[in-house]
């Protein structure tokens, strides 16, 4: 009887610490990963960082806007913790989509998770996105630029600081 109860109470504690290791960052500390200063890039004012709940699901969004030659990068980020569901779907039409509609599709290497970038030249817009930990989705995108335009912003991401 004792084991029984000592067996359920561990299983029980350890429940809630793993829910709470996975609970989502909340929009302050989400922002925190997209840095404000990419060099070369000037931060527009625009920036949106929120937590959204959906009936019983719920996950935290940051948006931040760069400029630079006129042109203006979009740097979305995600938390799906709480949506495990809305991450896998998210990753799955992105990489389906971007195969379909890009001339240039090509995987980028990423220690954390599943990135891709592609360029469509006749549309000259280039786009990276990461699957980051199986929680994090992120992309950049940016209309009327190069393939390259994206490789000083998508390399200041500090990747390797996401939670797990």
């Amino acid at each position: 009887m004792k084991l029984t109860l000592l067996l359920l109470i561990s299983l029980i504690s350890l429940g809630a610490s793993w829910e709470n290791s996975s609970k989502a960052l909340s929009p302050k500390e989400l922002s925190s990963f997209i840095p404000n200063k990419i060099f070369g890039y000037k931060k527009q004012a625009k920036e949106t960082s929120r937590a959204i709940k959906i009936g019983n699901i719920s996950y935290s969004l940051c948006e931040k806007h760069y400029l630079k030659e006129k042109n203006e990068v979009k740097v979305l980020l995600f938390d799906y913790a709480d949506a495990p569901i809305m991450y896998t779907q998210v990753m799955s039409d992105r990489e389906k989509m971007i195969a379909v509609d890009s001339v240039y599709f090509s995987p980028y290497e990423l220690v954390v998770g599943k990135a891709y970038q592609s360029y469509n030249p006749n549309q000259k817009s280039a786009q990276f996105f990461a699957g980051i930990n199986e929680r994090f989705f992120l992309q950049i995108s940016c209309d009327n630029c190069t393939q390259d335009f994206l490789l000083p912003v998508i390399q200041s991401i500090r990747y390797s600081e996401f939670p797990k």
